[in-house]
């Protein structure tokens, strides 16, 4: 069961939407701290105003919300952004070369997360999650949806195809990426609440954090907050994995790795690159030498528990070590650059987790590490904004 409202829309006009909104994912702090300070209107002002090095620091936060404000409504005067007349559940599809993505776009209790019936699967991040709660407490936009996996459901599928009929509000092309957004009528709206009232329980695909401040600021004030969410169906996301880059000062030989290993695992050398095509295998990239490392039995744990709770922690017993995560989406040219460039870089390339595995870890109540799915689609901040 999925609790469900629409909600008036605030999206960049026709025209600017491309050069509006921002993607994240592939965007540095730097990155958009340089677009913040451009003159062109840009999401990254309402992210990382530029604040005057000058004031105070006790006092800098208090100006940058300010600012934040100050061009949120410059924005909306400006018809820069607009805001719908009226409250509407929305539509989108994203398309790239070989696929097409689609999902609903609404607001969501955060108290059907409080009552388990949106479940999750990772860990999270406490510095990051504290600092997304401040940043939606003080700014009140909330302007990047959480991406909700729900079971496939003809009924939302047949009414996804009666809003497609129609020509979408707005339209254009960002990043080799097409995006679409339709409003859904009136008429459809109490079918649409009712067919979300059925669904069952929903996982989180992407969005831990932004969901977790959200349910901090709730309990925060007391008061039951909707957040901004887009639900696709189970069979329509695509899963790619976070391969992990280790960086130690423990100069580890591979005999010595070999030899902490081998009760539970073979290494062996390979002529090229491991890319894992099956679970219980890992490709391992260090000092310029390639390998595979197999489970030598049967294994029914997630790759991504196998590496970090069964050979990690076996290597590097108490020694400390730093743990670069890299999408499987970043060419495999620069991750093997990047464990080159690193001190004592230990490459692992792992196998993707499965949407069944993904539901089933939910389900059961445990958590992945953090970083263990890289779920597509991934939605620009600023394109569709609830404010708070």
């Amino acid at each position: 069961m999925a609790t469900v409202k629409a909600f008036r829309g605030i999206f960049p006009r026709e025209g600017i939407a491309a050069d509006f909104t921002l993607d994240l994912e592939n965007l540095t702090y730097s990155n958009v701290k340089t677009l913040a300070k451009e003159k062109s209107p840009s999401f990254a002002k309402l992210l990382v105003p530029p604040v005057d090095k000058k004031a105070p620091k006790h006092l800098r936060k208090g100006i940058s919300f300010k600012l934040i404000d100050e061009s949120f409504k410059a924005f909306l005067d400006e018809g820069i952004l607009i805001e719908d007349k009226g409250d509407s559940f929305y539509y989108i599809e994203i398309q790239n070369d070989s696929r097409t993505f689609r999902g609903i776009w609404t607001l969501t209790s955060v108290q059907d997360y409080l009552d388990g019936a949106i479940k999750r699967h990772e860990a999270v991040d406490l510095r990051r999650e504290m600092g997304l709660v401040d940043y939606i407490s003080n700014s009140g936009i909330d302007a990047n949806p959480v991406l909700l996996v729900y079971p496939r459901s003809e009924l939302l599928i047949d009414l996804s195809k009666k809003v497609a009929l129609n020509s979408p509000f707005l339209a254009f092309l960002k990043g080799g990426l097409e995006y679409k957004l339709w409003r859904f009528p009136a008429a459809l709206e109490s079918e649409l609440v009712s067919a979300f009232k059925d669904i069952g329980n929903c996982y989180v695909g992407d969005g831990h954090h932004r969901l977790e401040a959200v349910k901090e600021n709730s309990l925060k004030i007391r008061k039951t907050l909707f957040f901004n969410s887009v639900y696709i169906s189970s069979p329509d996301i695509e899963i790619l994995g976070f391969n992990r880059l280790i960086k130690s000062e423990m100069n580890i030989s591979i005999d010595l790795m070999m030899t902490k290993l081998e009760a539970n695992f073979r290494l062996s050398h390979r002529n090229s690159l491991v890319i894992p095509a099956r679970k219980g295998s890992f490709g391992v990239y260090y000092k310029k030498h390639c390998y595979e490392l197999e489970c030598s039995a049967e294994n029914s744990n997630l790759d991504v528990n196998i590496l970090h709770y069964e050979i990690l922690s076996i290597l590097f017993g108490r020694d400390t070590y730093e743990i670069e995560y890299m999408s499987q989406k970043i060419p495999v040219e620069e991750q093997i650059e990047k464990a080159e460039d690193s001190k004592n870089g230990l490459l692992f390339f792992l196998f993707p987790v499965t949407v069944t595995e993904l539901i089933k870890v939910a389900d059961s109540g445990n958590l992945m590490p953090p970083k263990s799915t890289y779920v597509l689609p991934k939605f620009l901040s600023g394109l569709l904004i609830n404010r708070i």
